[in-house]
């Protein structure tokens, strides 16, 4: 669908966009009803420490150092100031800062950042595709990936303000070098910077991506060029005078806490696969391969593959960064991150997948339509039917492992094809293989 196309017919899809957040925010609210009030737990306790020493126990000095960076609990922290308050007001028991109100102000945040974020690249979507196609694309990545997880569930840990802070921070490239030059410059610079600042913060790999910027509209050695000479001038300064607002912020707490302005937080953790990624391990396998577990991902690679032409302004940036990504987790000690739901640290960066994805639904929906009075009607449209067929299999796929996950029926940590096999025959045939 060409952009004009998309423009022309912008606002009259948008009604069932809306009725997507509005069954989100109550299945949010259900889940936290019925399973809800331990939020804050694992990592996610590392992550909350921040707002317990500032807030709580109003003592931050050498207090040691927090492994992990401030940035979700920076994002949080409006939600949770907010329960102080009405804890204080009502004369709730507040656990310092465990009691059941909090799990649910962070449980609020996880879901207020995910419709953010999902709004951002609906936004972006709907510039270049039609309403179908970037609502079935959004559906996709939310219920055919691991974001249900850290909405619902581990809501605590940094994956979803990741999510919006990178969603934020590339639907946000589109429209800054559109206006740049008419308008406000500085002002946008500094935006530019302050949003990759907090990707930063939030989770450091989250910086990579930056090569949305450092690679829009890039397609060979000549347009790098090109870009390069553009970026790197005037308009540098503002952006990384903004960039040094939030982790300037981090060094900051670091050198209170620990007495170190700059410090390798996660002590003797490292990358012993440095020289030998498990790549095959992170995509493919039944411990957490990303493709495993939420396979529609694959149909956005194939989005980025068979429909590369279009979107130009992201086709080398969404593959170098999703390889940044991909590489870093693959040479991480533990691969497998944990006990945790999915490839989480690709959670963060889903933005990328979008255009792709919904590149694909958008194509689909072309064809089907194109094909309507020719000859082999039947046979193309059966294809295309197979196809939907096959990304809402996806989804059922992922939401599946998911609840097998929860019920610990499939390991979070390190799952077998045994225990996969073993779940999905007692949800579909009453019992286990």
């Amino acid at each position: 669908m060409s952009k004009r196309s998309a423009k022309k017919t912008a606002g009259k899809g948008e009604p069932g966009f809306i009725v997507f957040l509005l069954i989100s925010a109550l299945v949010t609210l259900a889940y936290f009803h019925g399973r809800g009030g331990d939020n804050i737990r694992s990592d996610g306790l590392t992550y909350y420490a921040y707002f317990q020493r500032i807030f709580l126990d109003k003592k931050l000095a050498n207090t040691g150092m927090i492994s992990y960076p401030c940035g979700a609990t920076l994002l949080e922290t409006p939600f949770l100031l907010l329960t102080c308050l009405i804890s204080k007001l009502f004369g709730m028991d507040m656990e310092h800062g465990l009691a059941r109100q909090f799990h649910g102000a962070v449980s609020l945040a996880a879901f207020f950042y995910f419709a953010l974020g999902i709004s951002f690249i609906y936004r972006l979507l709907r510039k270049k595709y039609s309403s179908s196609a970037s609502l079935l694309a959004c559906v996709g990545l939310t219920l055919g990936t691991m974001l249900p997880e850290y909405v619902l569930d581990m809501s605590s840990f940094s994956h979803v303000y990741g999510f919006f802070a990178c969603s934020a921070f590339f639907c946000y490239i589109d429209y800054y070098e559109e206006k740049r030059n008419k308008e406000n410059a500085i002002l946008l610079d500094a935006l530019l910077g302050l949003l990759l600042g907090l990707c930063f913060i939030v989770r450091n790999t989250n910086v990579a991506v930056g090569a949305a910027y450092l690679f829009y509209k890039v397609t060979d050695m000549k347009s790098f060029g090109l870009r390069l000479k553009k970026i790197f001038g005037l308009r540098l300064i503002p952006q990384l005078l903004a960039f040094a607002l939030p982790v300037g912020g981090q060094f900051i707490l670091w050198r209170i806490m620990n007495g170190a302005w700059v410090i390798y937080s996660y002590g003797g953790q490292g990358f012993p696969y440095a020289l030998k990624p498990q790549v095959l391990r992170v995509l493919f396998s039944d411990a957490k391969g990303l493709f495993i577990f939420c396979p529609i991902l694959l149909v956005a690679v194939i989005g980025m593959i068979a429909f590369r032409k279009e979107n130009p302004e992201y086709r080398l940036a969404q593959w170098v960064i999703f390889a940044a990504v991909t590489y870093f987790v693959s040479a991480w000690w533990c691969w497998w991150l944990g006990t945790a739901y999915g490839e989480r640290m690709h959670c963060d960066i889903l933005c990328v997948f979008a255009l792709p994805l919904a590149a694909f639904f958008d194509n689909s929906i072309r064809i089907w339509q194109e094909t309507a009075r020719k000859k082999n009607a039947a046979y193309v449209r059966a294809a295309v039917v197979f196809v939907y067929a096959a990304c809402a299999f996806f989804v059922i796929l992922n939401l599946i492992f998911f609840s097998g996950c929860l019920e610990w029926k499939i390991s979070p940590n390190f799952a077998t094809w045994h225990q996969m096999k073993s779940y999905i025959a007692e949800i579909f045939l009453g019992k286990g293989c």
